[in-house]
Order: structure tokens, then sequence, then C-alpha cells
């Protein structure tokens, strides 16, 4: 059964799980919303978590977007949520982790208590640590520097002595005068490490070593205002060019610092040998690589080090997770010191580990301004560059190791069109999202492909660690482990609405859902393929005036399969929120062979549970329902993969109940009786069915329970079900337009009358007419 993870670190849509109420993480955006929006979730599970490749990545937007003018035609800007609205939500938790940080920052430098913090949102990417290979040092950024530069620079150089083979300006073997001081060794690093940039880094002024021991490199965290949290490394490398940008400061933050994670190549931490602690070193810096992913939004690959009097720890972390590997004596082999010192202040972008595809323009205050992005379509094998709607991703995940999904809303120049372009890490041998949206192809209800680019770049050619392919790995019998191959592919796709918990009224939600299920029908029927990941954010409002059939539109086919190639395991895929009852039984079991493949009917269970909580959720169009039902309390505690076992139990409870529940009991009086009427007949239908699959799975006698499942399953079933599901939509949707046709009639009855009734009774005489008569 794979670990739980959380929809922070990753499809996604980082750190340990925080813990949000529904009604803080239900007001969020959508992958397709607006850019400029405010701190919200966006395009992703609630926090449900998804298992697969660490899990569901969590759509998370800037709240400091710049109000940039719209584009010519370009749609209008959705409806912004307030920040003050937002924070209100935050749950009691967040609150207790903002005011911890705050009183950490109002110290002078990284306290214990904040390195405490830190250590909490990469525990589980330190579950991702790998040893790089023994050789890897020999290869390190050879291309960009020779040997003869190398030993030119050595002979020339008084850092280093060739007769001591030592670097003089550190010297761990003066007996005389050896290094007893942190600062010290701080200062003697520094001066070594800035000759070395000097004199072979050809930097061009783009490029400075800063000492930021003193400095406040502020985090930015989901939930979290902007500040709350920093690190100070010993040293960083200061940068300038098109991926980098000052970093943003609020106006009462007198430690303001130019330097931050947003324009940083790398940062090394200079300790004393006889105090480097390998735990507490790893820590750190899986911190400071997860924020230089999270505020450099186009990294691929981030690289720091820890320099000791004698050694050289390094770290390359990439969405495998981290990597560690020693240059053992960097004194009497000084190529690789030099080598990654001239790697980590280059000026060449994919060197760092930067994707220069995706690039700025900054303004006068040294800010982001505008961007663009470029894609060649595996299809047509045209290259396009498109200019970024916003310079900040619409969605990106706050973790590291995970499948580091990114997505950019862009605007195409010639069609006038906008589009989502969505970056996303998957693991070698693992079907890949746009040959599902291949499938999806003119299927109404669900998300259309534009173009797409399948192997943009792959984490083994990094260069720095070993890598088995999937079928060396199944039959290596080796202990150690080994970093998965993970590829990197871009989909362009159509924009639409933003995700179903933004409904501006009953009747739009029933559509929506409505055209998703029938979406998802098409593309089981027409496509062969099973969605597998049915969530609230992964049905979108249907663009503005969109015709029946576009009203919703099913998204996020990373985790959908072709149905042959869906296997029985005892695992589930998805948001846990919203696993079916056989996929959330699955999930604690042990035995492959027990489990039932996921099937469509899951996806059917999973839709009446998102209707479900959407019900109990809302009091109206963005009003969260208040008190809040215990029932959705009890539900969201058991959102973790790790709670499946309950989480099994209470919707057997709620669902399988010898008698059955009233579904309606405690949702709000906002939903007519329509709604209600249609929730209670679809958990009539969603109770049939998951009581039919408990029973086949416990019969005894395997053939009869084959045949049963087969029979349930049947072509002729599958039109069955579909039908009566979209038939109960159709019902409601129905009665909702008579209700408001009436209500426009009556109301239209209303103002004829009132009309009338001004037009009767006694009329005034004619003042000039008794003038006439008086005279």
């Amino acid at each position: 059964m794979p670990t739980s993870t959380t929809a922070d670190h990753g499809d996604q849509n980082g750190p340990r799980t925080q813990t949000t109420s529904p009604a803080t993480q239900g007001d969020t955006q959508s992958l397709t919303s607006e850019s400029e929006q405010t701190n919200e979730d966006v395009h992703g599970a609630p926090t449900a978590i998804r298992a697969t490749l660490k899990d569901k990545p969590q759509r998370l937007l800037d709240p400091r977007l710049p109000n940039l003018p719209p584009k010519p035609n370009a749609p209008p800007p959705a409806a912004r949520v307030s920040m003050e609205s937002t924070l209100k939500t935050v749950p009691t938790r967040i609150e207790a982790q903002i005011k911890e940080e705050s009183d950490c920052s109002s110290q002078g430098d990284a306290s214990p208590a904040m390195l405490e913090v830190q250590k909490e949102r990469v525990v589980e990417d330190l579950g991702n640590e790998f040893t790089c290979k023994y050789d890897f040092q020999r290869s390190l950024y050879s291309s960009l520097v020779t040997k003869q530069c190398i030993d030119e620079f050595i002979q020339s150089s008084d850092l280093y002595s060739k007769k001591g083979m030592n670097w003089v300006t550190i010297n761990p073997f003066a007996l005389d005068h050896p290094v007893t001081d942190a600062s010290e060794l701080v200062e003697r690093v520094y001066t070594t490490i800035a000759a070395i940039m000097e004199q072979l880094g050809d930097c061009d002024g783009s490029r400075k070593l800063v000492k930021a021991g003193n400095s406040k490199l502020r985090h930015e965290e989901k939930y979290l205002p902007q500040g709350a949290g920093y690190s100070s490394p010993s040293l960083v490398i200061e940068a300038h060019g098109a991926s980098f940008e000052l970093p943003e400061h609020s106006k009462d933050d007198r430690s303001a610092s130019t330097v931050g994670f947003t324009n940083v190549t790398t940062c090394i931490e200079v300790v004393l040998e006889d105090e480097y602690d390998a735990e507490e070193e790893l820590e750190k810096h899986t911190v400071y690589a997860r924020q230089m992913f999270i505020q450099q939004p186009n990294r691929q690959f981030a690289r720091t080090f820890s320099i000791t009097e004698e050694r050289i720890h390094f770290f390359h972390s990439d969405r495998s997770g981290i990597h560690h590997g020693y240059i053992a004596n960097y004194h009497h082999t000084p190529e690789p010191f030099i080598r990654l010192v001239i790697g980590l202040c280059s000026l060449d972008e994919e060197a760092l580990g930067l994707d220069s595809s995706v690039q700025w323009t900054l303004d006068d205050t040294g800010r982001k301004a505008s961007g663009s992005l470029t894609i060649r379509d595996d299809e047509t094998e045209v290259t396009k560059t498109y200019d970024l709607a916003s310079v900040r991703p619409v969605f990106k995940q706050y973790c590291l190791a995970n499948r580091g999904t990114i997505c950019w809303a862009v605007w195409d120049t010639e069609t006038k069109e906008e589009y989502i372009v969505k970056d996303c890490w998957r693991e070698e041998g693992a079907p890949a999202e746009f040959e599902n949206l291949q499938r999806a192809r003119n299927i109404n209800g669900v998300v259309q492909m534009v173009s797409h680019e399948g192997n943009r770049r792959q984490t083994k050619d990094f260069g720095v660690s070993r890598y088995f392919s999937p079928k060396d790995r199944k039959k290596s019998s080796m202990k150690i482990s080994v970093a998965q191959n993970l590829i990197l592919s871009r989909v362009v796709m159509e924009r639409y609405g933003r995700d179903i918990r933004y409904f501006e009224s009953e009747k739009q939600l029933l559509c929506a859902i409505r055209d998703a299920i029938a979406g998802h029908r098409d593309l089981y029927l027409e496509g062969d393929t099973v969605h597998c990941d049915i969530d609230w954010t992964n049905i979108l409002l249907g663009k503005p005036g969109a015709p029946p059939g576009k009203r919703g539109i099913l998204i996020d086919l990373d985790c959908a399969k072709p149905i042959p190639a869906i296997a029985p395991q005892a695992q589930a895929v998805g948001h846990c929120m919203f696993f079916s009852l056989s996929l959330t039984r699955n999930a604690i079991a042990d035995n492959d062979k027990a489990c039932p493949k996921h099937d469509y009917l899951d996806d059917i269970e999973a839709g009446f549970y998102v209707t479900t909580a959407l019900m109990h959720h809302r009091d109206g169009p963005l009003k969260p329902q208040e008190p809040y039902p215990e029932i959705m309390r009890q539900w969201w505690e058991l959102k973790d993969y790790d709670m499946c076992d309950k989480n099994f139990e209470f919707k057997k409870k709620f669902l399988l109940s010898n008698r059955p529940v009233d579904p309606t009991k405690d949702i709000s009086p906002y939903w007519s009786k329509a709604s209600r009427h249609l929730l209670k007949r679809f958990f009539t239908f969603a109770r049939k069915i998951a009581r039919a699959k408990s029973k086949i799975r416990d019969c005894s006698d395997r053939e009869v329970a084959e045949r049963r499942l087969n029979n349930l399953l049947s072509e002729a079933k599958v039109l069955e079900h579909y039908n009566l599901v979209l038939h109960l939509f159709d019902s409601a949707i129905m009665e909702l337009e008579k209700s408001e046709a009436d209500t426009s009639l009556s109301m239209a009855k209303k103002r004829k009358r009132k009309m009338q009734d001004s037009t009767e009774g006694p009329q005034p005489d004619n003042p000039g007419r008794r003038n006439r008569r008086r005279r």
C-alpha cells in the first residue's frame, strides 16, 4: 500500500498535510480560473490525498499577483475573493503556525523553533533520499570549464598550494592557526569561492556571492501570509536574469533584503567538521531546495552544498527526491570543487536547472512584469510561443518530490484565445496524460487538448544518480534505494471556468455535474477510458454561455486509464475523500487478487459523494453552511490515505446501513425541493450499486462472483446506469427551470398589475381646463 502523501506534495496538486477545514479549502480556484486571484487552493483536491506518484497536486495561487491590464479581447476576470475573507477561514492549526512562524521571524536568525517548523514541512520529501553515484563529481559541470583552465588557475592563484595540496585560504592543516570558529570559516570559504567566481566564472556582473547568515530569505507557504518563515544559509549566489526577480517584501518588513529564494542559484552551508550533523544538514538543504522550487517555478533541479574544512557534502534535488553525495577531499582534488562553483554561478540557466522555455522580463523594481512560454508540438512539429497571461502560475505545488505539476495561463496573440499549459512529471513506463487527452478528443464534457510535448526532460539525464528502468527495477535484488526516472511532459489545453465549488446558481451546479457525468460516459464508451479521479475540483464550469453538454468539464486525466490496462490492486488512485466504498476497501486490503478493478461505477459513486459534499458544504454560492454539519466534519477528518480504514467504516455506515439514512438531513435550506429529491434518488442508486458490489466481493465462490460482476458491468448495464443517473439530473434541472419560469411569470403578472393599478381610480382635474372655464 502506498504511503500517504498530501496534496501539498503533489496529482496538485510539500510539507506535511495541512489540516484545513472544508470551508477554508472549499473557496478555492480551479485550474482554469483567472490568474489574478487570492491565496487559495486551485484545481486540486480539497486536501484530499491521491496515492499516485506521491499524490494529487494541490493547486495553489499566489495571492500577490499583480492586477495586470487585460489582454485585448481577453475574457473578463473571474470574481475575486478577498484575502481578508480567505484568512478568516484559516483553520486553528494554521493560525497557530502563523503565530509560531511570526514569533520565530522576530528573532535575529534561523532559530531552533523556526528549524523545527521547516522540518515538519519537508518530512515527506525526506522520505525520498537517495545516494549519488560514487563518481558523480567527475562529470559534474565538465562542459563548462576545461581542465586546462582549471590547471592554469591552480598554478597562478595564491588561493591554492599545489605543493601542500590544500586551499591556503581555508588551510585546515595549519597547526599554528586552525579554524575553530564557524564565522571565521565562513569568511575563509567566502574568500575562496568569490575568487573562483571572479577569475573563472565569467559572471558578467549577473552573479554575486552573498553572506546570508544574518539575512532572512523569506519562505512562501500555502495558507500562510507573506513573510511567515525564513531561512538563513551561510552563503548564497545572488542572480540576475530572465528567471530571477527581487524578493517581494511587505511594507512593514524592516529586515527586507535584496536577496531571497526568488533570485539565488544555490545555497551554501559552512559548518565546522566537528559540528557537522548529517541529518540536520539534509533537512536544511531539503528546505532550501523546496523553497527554490516554490519561488522559482521554472526550476527543474536545484543543487546546494555544505562545506567543512575537509569535505563537501553535495545535494541535488529534483522531482524524484533529494540526492546526496560527497566530494571527500576537495584539498587534494580541487577540480570538482572549482567546477561545482563555476556551475552554480553559470549564466546558462539550463545548467542551473531552470527551464529556459519559460522566460520573463522585469520591471523597474526588479519584479517580473511579463513573460512567454514556448512549446514544440509533437504532432505538428511546430514550435509556438505564447504570452503569459500572468507572470505567476495559476497552480503550483508546495513541495519537492512529486509530479511537480505547474500550470500556466497563456495568451495566443494570433487566435486571441487563452489556454492552460500544464507541466507535469511522470514515472518512466507510466501512461502520460496527453495519451488520455488524445482519446478524449471531440468528446463533450471532457477537457480538450490543443498540443503537447511528451518528453521534455528526464531526471536520469541530470547525471548525478543511478536509475533503473521499470523492467530492471523489478528484476533487481539490490537492497539499496534507487530513484525512479521521471519524464516531464507539457500539454496545452482549452481554458474553461472555475471549479464547481464556484457555482453561481443551483441550476448551474446541477448542469455542470450532469454534463461532466455525460462526458465521463462518452469517455468510457468512445474513448475506452475510465477517468479514475472524480473530485469536486476536477469538474469545471463550462465557458460562459456554454451549450448543453459543455456546461461542466472533466479535467485532470493524468490518472485516467484505458479499460484493458486497469488491473486489480490493493491500493486506490484518486482523492481519498471521494473514493468509492469498493476503492476505499481496496486501499486497506493486503491482497491484489481479492481487489476488484477500478470501474466506471466507482467514479459514478465518487460523483455522488461530490454532489453530497457540495450540498452539505454550501448554503448558496460561495457561502459555507453555518454551523458546519457534523457529518462533513467527520468526513473531512478522514481525508488522508492513512485514514482509509476509518474512511471505509464511515462510508459503510452512511451508504450500507440496514436502515437507509436521509442524505438531505443536514443540508441547508438553500437547496430546493428538486435538488433534495435528486440527492435522495442518487443516494438510492449509489446504495444499490455499493450493496451489489459488496455482496459480489464477499461471495466465497469466485466463479459466481466473477459472473455477477461481469453482469453488473455489461454493456447493457452501462447504458442503463448512466441513463438513470443522467435522468435524475435532467429531471431536477427541468423542475428548476419550471420553477424559474413560474417565478418569472408570477413576477411579470405582479408588475403588470402594479402598472394597471397606477392608471385606475379617480384622476386629478386638468388645471388647464378648469382655468379656461373660470375665464
